[in-house]
């Protein structure tokens, strides 16, 4: 697809669900195309997991941002963009499973301690949710799992691979 019909669709998308209270998240999996609406954020994350780390992949409406600015949040430095997306936890989820547009290879991402900054900072964000009741111990330990599944992979990959892998 082009990349104007692209653009379009993700327009469709945006205008589609204005009028809700909704995040849009798109997930440029290689999943199966798919719009999951999901009703809160532990349906949320069972569906995108640790992905949501992914800073461009999410966008928040106008009226929900500026309600942000005027409570103000907690920003882990770490991961500004969770502290974002966090502070929406009663809002719906709206997950597209689609490639809509491409990345552009980045050639030295990292630079900081991988474990350190998934393992421990990530998780206890998600672990805050888990406390205030807003997603279950399952969906937790899933994303859990997975994070620790991804650190080893990519932790691997920088010790082995450092022409692919810069952390």
């Amino acid at each position: 697809f082009s990349d104007a019909y692209m653009l379009g669709y993700m327009i469709s998308l945006v205008e589609k669900y204005e009028d809700s209270n909704t995040v849009l998240f798109f997930n440029f999996s290689k999943k199966q195309e798919s719009v999951i609406e999901c009703e809160n954020i532990d349906e949320f994350l069972k569906a995108v997991s640790y992905m949501n780390t992914s800073a461009p992949c999410f966008g928040i409406y106008k009226k929900a941002f500026d309600s942000i600015a005027t409570v103000g949040i907690a920003y882990n430095i770490w991961f500004p963009h969770v502290s974002l997306l966090y502070s929406q936890a009663g809002s719906k989820f709206i997950v597209v499973n689609k490639s809509i547009l491409s990345g552009m290879p980045i050639k030295k991402k990292g630079g900081y301690n991988l474990p350190m900054v998934f393992g421990n900072e990530y998780i206890q964000m998600t672990e805050g949710l888990l406390t205030k009741g807003y997603i279950s111990k399952v969906t937790f330990d899933s994303i859990r799992l997975a994070t620790l599944d991804f650190i080893s992979d990519w932790y691997s990959m920088s010790k082995y691979d450092r022409k692919h892998c810069a952390f």
